[in-house]
């Protein structure tokens, strides 16, 4: 399967595209069109695709800097919807069911050149959404906290002997404390 490179949409064997981009064979992780998509339904396919566990992205075709400022602004925008190659057909099923597109316009997609690595669904999900990659930085912000406690307790510990070594019987009211 082929996409083509200036307007991501997907070809079956031509070299070029009917806009007149070139036409590039497609990997696993290539970003394909589904659909232009107005600013105003971004809510809307965002969470539905995102649940399902398929990254998208919104890109707009007009490089200026204007309408990229804008499109914030005006939900009239017009976004290309991309997905990675390989969440092609589950992702058009979901925008057939979302009323974006119709189900003729789907290009039929063989799952053997669909899925091109041997990894399953769940390291493929993982790798989409960051799940291990969330839970470590949660992890490492735990962490972060257990030991801040330890150092402010080790810092008062001390203080509480020097204060001791002062005269002042402190260190009972710490060990209390604990």
């Amino acid at each position: 399967m082929k996409y083509c490179t200036h307007c991501y949409t997907l070809t079956n064997e031509s070299d070029t595209c009917a806009c007149g981009g070139k036409a590039e064979e497609c990997k696993a992780q290539t970003g394909v069109k589904i659909a232009s998509v107005k600013g105003s339904l971004k809510p809307i396919v965002e969470p539905a695709l995102k649940d399902k566990g398929i990254p998208c992205e919104f890109y707009n075709p007009e490089k200026d800097v204007y309408t990229q400022l804008n499109a914030k602004i005006s939900s009239e925008t017009e976004f290309f919807l991309l997905v990675p190659f390989e969440f092609y057909s589950e992702a058009f099923d979901i925008c057939v069911g979302l009323g974006i597109v119709e189900p003729d316009e789907k290009i039929e997609v063989e799952e053997s050149t669909q899925t091109t690595d041997d990894k399953d669904y769940d390291q493929r999900f993982e790798e989409a959404t960051g799940t291990k990659r969330k839970s470590f930085t949660v992890l490492w912000i735990i962490l972060f906290i257990v030991v801040g406690c330890l150092v402010i307790w080790g810092i008062d510990l001390i203080a509480a002997l020097i204060k001791t070594s002062m005269g002042v019987p402190v260190i009972s009211k710490f060990i209390n404390f604990l």
